[in-house]
């Protein structure tokens, strides 16, 4: 029970003073209501900071990824057309180097093709350079004022590289905690769930061992259900919020990759969709189921298996 809601039954009365709030905690406890809660320790307290960094950074990125595309749209606006990320090896070196539709012009189709075919590792094709030529000597751009986005845009570059090149350490730095996490294995041996994103579980969490029941750890995600009903009405389950949205977010995206064709809950996603539940639910569904999955394995000291079903009853047929 939440202290914004016990205040009330204190004198009946919203009122909220320090001398009140000792009280209501009091009753919280001895009503034996209070929640658990694990305060990370160790590699988990160092991968809560690093998630959280890592999630600063990809913020910053995304919206330094997002002026850089304002200004090649004045300047070359072709170019996204053709190489679709802006945040490629080919796209950044050519708004570094030669970020002008007539700098690559200059250059020649020949020289063009060879630098490109060298930065992409090959995988730019020919006729990708080609569209690239024709569109630089067609360019809609503009021409006035260019060497002040110049400026701007060689310093979003360097951001985007520099925010890039601290989150791959940032990873470098989580792989290393997650090997002194005993149970880490466990978490990963789930089809669709990688290193950052069981880092990214462990920090919310703390430490998954703590917890007692399934239902503890559900609530500290705030993936708990209830209902509001009364007599002859009967309301929709919904999931309370109350937990650490980080968490709850963490999951949903590990739900989108396992309901993918081939995942590992894709046939249970499609058994939801056919009894009529909406998707965003159904993901959400997906993510509970995850969460007691990866409680149950954590608490059992094992791995995933894909095909568990398969091999049970075959050894019960043998």
């Amino acid at each position: 029970m939440h202290t914004k809601r016990l205040k009330e039954l204190t004198g009946n009365s919203p009122n909220k003073t320090d001398s009140k709030d000792p009280r209501v905690i009091a009753d919280v406890i001895s009503l034996g209501h209070a929640l658990t809660v694990v305060v990370p320790e160790g590699p988990a307290a160092e991968l809560r900071r690093l998630t959280q960094a890592r999630q600063r950074a990809s913020k910053n990125r995304t919206a330094t990824v997002n002026q850089l595309h304002h200004l090649v749209y004045v300047v070359f606006p072709e170019l996204t057309q053709i190489i679709k990320k802006i945040t490629s090896k080919s796209a950044l070196y050519l708004l570094k180097n030669h970020p002008y539709p007539e700098d690559i012009v200059n250059l020649g189709f020949e020289r063009l093709q060879a630098l490109l075919r060298k930065i992409s590792l090959g995988r730019l094709k020919q006729g990708q350079v080609k569209a690239l030529f024709e569109a630089a000597g067609n360019s809609i751009g503009i021409h006035e004022g260019k060497q002040g986005l110049l400026v701007e845009i060689k310093h979003l570059v360097s951001c985007i590289e520099r925010e890039s090149q601290f989150m791959d350490h940032l990873e470098e730095q989580m792989s290393k905690y997650l090997q002194q996490v005993p149970y880490s294995q466990s978490i990963l041996s789930i089809k669709g769930v990688g290193e950052v994103t069981a880092a990214g579980l462990i920090g919310e969490v703390g430490d998954f061992r703590q917890f007692k029941t399934i239902s503890e750890i559900t609530k500290l995600a705030g993936l708990d259900l209830y209902e509001i009903s009364s007599g002859k009405y009967n309301g929709q389950r919904h999931i309370s919020k109350r937990g650490r949205s980080s968490l709850r977010k963490m999951l949903f995206f590990i739900a989108i990759n396992t309901i993918r064709t081939n995942g590992i809950m894709h046939g249970n996603y499609l058994r939801m969709i056919n009894r009529g539940m909406p998707k965003v639910k159904a993901v959400v569904a997906i993510s509970r189921k995850l969460l007691r999955t990866i409680f149950a394995l954590v608490r059992n000291n094992s791995t995933y298996l894909g095909n568990f079903d398969h091999q049970h009853y075959v050894r019960l047929a043998a």
